[in-house]
């Protein structure tokens, strides 16, 4: 049961970072009309974000194996709560980025610091199931920032629904102080390992970087449409509203939610390995790219369209299982290093398409944002595509298991991780 409490009061605080992740997509205008940017300062600015969430995953691994899930995720959650706070009240682009510099730094550290709970009180057959009924959770925070804040948007205002989720974050930091512990037992001395050996021993594997590059592909594009560029190509394109496109991005949300624990549950029981699912999920993932890069997605199914976007896209999930099989005595290290590929990824297309945008962009204005015609959003997307093939290549070079040796996913072991 206690591990059970302890899922829960973490994943309750990974809800607010898929949130923060998503949230930029539907007040995209409001944004730059507010800060007088234009896309790549969009870009910028949202990317910050991801930037941080790459370059803290390291420390966020070496934190979770020496000081431990517990004070770190109550720092995160009192962090992000702070940035919330600064970002609904910034009056200029310094501020708000101010603020999304501290909800970038409190976010980083969260999932990986779940990863190692579930590590630690969970049995290693349902490491893959674990993390994809972490993401299900965690990305109604995703959800969220689609329709239902683009809702919230349109009746009280961008600035206020961050206080409320600044206040929220606060509730839940005390939450999670109070019932999270860091393992079943105390660890024996001598089996820690030194933070920087492991990470030296973690860079230096090869087997490292197929992993990493599928994820810095996979992740990147799922993140770089769905977190910024996908609410203002509806609307731009297919002149949605704010609620309608925000709900369309939920949808895809969802899919991954779907996906992640449908995919995660495949391969735990059915495939009973990594490899195959991750490269099957991954090629019906670059086929629905193919839609937004030619500008050809169906109008009339773009609900079902962006369901199934969503959900092969959640095979990104079993990188992190691949990683942690691969290297089981640096844990925290390894799923650092990987799970930095995705959002470095994301914080550089980000950037990326929203440069390509300005390239192509004719001059048009709409209440002080700019419009981007449909073949600048093409262009942006091909970059997505291209990369696509990068990941599926990378997904090739995977291997199974510690070393080459079968997955650990075939083993009955029913016993926590040591």
């Amino acid at each position: 049961m206690r591990k059970w409490v302890i899922w829960v009061s973490a994943s309750a605080l990974y809800v607010l970072v898929n949130f923060h992740r998503f949230a930029m997509g539907v007040i995209s205008d409001q944004l730059m009309a507010a800060f007088a940017i234009a896309a790549v300062g969009l870009g910028g600015l949202s990317s910050l974000y991801f930037y941080l969430y790459a370059l803290l995953q390291m420390p966020a691994g070496i934190l979770a194996d020496t000081w431990g899930p517990r004070r770190t995720i109550t720092a995160s959650a009192v962090i992000m709560a702070a940035g919330s706070f600064v970002f609904g009240v910034a009056p200029d682009l310094t501020t708000a980025y101010v603020g999304r510099f501290l909800i970038g730094v409190g976010v980083a550290a969260v999932f990986v610091n779940i990863l190692k709970l579930l590590a630690d009180w969970f049995p290693p057959r349902y490491f893959a199931t674990m993390t994809g009924l972490t993401t299900t959770v965690g990305f109604l925070g995703g959800f969220a920032a689609g329709g239902p804040f683009a809702h919230v948007v349109e009746a009280i205002g961008w600035r206020w629904g961050f206080h409320g989720v600044g206040i929220l974050t606060a509730v839940i930091a005390l939450g999670c102080f109070w019932l999270i512990r860091d393992r079943p037992a105390p660890l024996p001395a001598a089996e820690e390992s030194p933070i920087l050996g492991s990470l030296w021993v973690v860079l230096k594997t090869p087997e490292t970087w197929p992993v990493f590059f599928a994820k810095f592909g996979i992740a990147g594009t799922y993140l770089a449409f769905f977190a910024l560029w996908g609410p203002p190509y509806l609307m731009q394109v297919y002149g949605m509203t704010r609620p309608e496109a925000g709900s369309l991005i939920g949808l895809g949300v969802l899919g991954f939610v779907a996906g992640g624990t449908v995919i995660g549950f495949l391969s735990d029981r059915l495939f009973e390995q990594r490899k195959l699912p991750l490269l099957l999920g991954g090629c019906c993932y670059a086929l629905f790219w193919i839609g937004p890069a030619a500008n050809l997605l169906p109008a009339s199914r773009l609900g079902l369209y962006f369901f199934a976007f969503g959900f092969f896209g959640s095979s990104l999930l079993l990188c992190l299982s691949c990683i942690k099989e691969q290297q089981p005595e640096r844990v925290g290290v390894a799923i650092a290093t990987v799970n930095a590929g995705g959002f470095l990824g994301a914080a550089v297309l980000q950037v990326l398409l929203g440069f390509i945008l300005d390239l192509n962009w004719q001059g048009a204005m709409r209440e002080g944002a700019r419009l981007y015609p449909p073949a600048a959003f093409a262009w942006a997307f091909r970059v997505c595509l291209l990369l696509m093939g990068v990941a599926i290549v990378s997904i090739l070079w995977i291997r199974e298991g510690p070393a080459g040796l079968p997955s650990p996913a075939k083993r009955s072991d029913d016993s926590p991780a040591p």
